[in-house]
């Protein structure tokens, strides 16, 4: 299990004021689940516009052509902004044409509204636990319907 731990710390400006936000640390994990390969990406932290870039170009770099699914656990994030969820977007449809499962995993009751604000709670893949991402991985190496419904808190 290779790891990758990366730190990003900044001001969020907005209407003149400036706020130091909690930085968004990123820990990639590469774990084997079954036979899959797949990236846990555990982000705590404020995953905002100031932030989330990073998210974007860490998995650009970890991405290898073994890897069959992504995990980004939301679990310890504190909040997160529609530029984040954009770019949450940006890469699911980048693992969706390559053929990688792209999960969400522990969207709490902190950034949860955002998501149904925002109707994100129909687009994601969200799980809790890795029992479900196991199945949904299982299911599709085997051609089935690799996808759960999403379940906010």
């Amino acid at each position: 299990m290779e790891k990758c731990i990366i730190e990003s710390e900044t001001n969020d400006s907005k209407k003149g004021e400036t706020r130091t936000m909690k930085p968004l640390s990123l820990r990639i994990d590469h774990e084997p689940l079954s036979r899959h390969h797949y990236l846990h990406v555990y982000a705590e932290g404020e995953m905002t516009d100031g932030t989330v870039q990073r998210l974007e170009d860490a998995l650009q770099f970890c991405i290898e052509d073994s890897t069959t699914g992504v995990v980004v656990d939301l679990s310890e994030v504190t909040r997160i902004d529609t530029r984040a969820l954009g770019i949450l977007l940006s890469l699911m449809n980048r693992m969706d044409r390559k053929q990688i499962l792209f999960f969400l995993k522990g969207v709490n009751e902190r950034i949860g509204p955002m998501f149904r604000d925002t109707c994100c709670d129909s687009i994601f893949h969200c799980v809790h636990s890795e029992e479900e991402i196991r199945v949904c991985c299982e299911n599709h190496m085997a051609g089935g319907e690799s996808i759960l419904p999403m379940r906010m808190p």
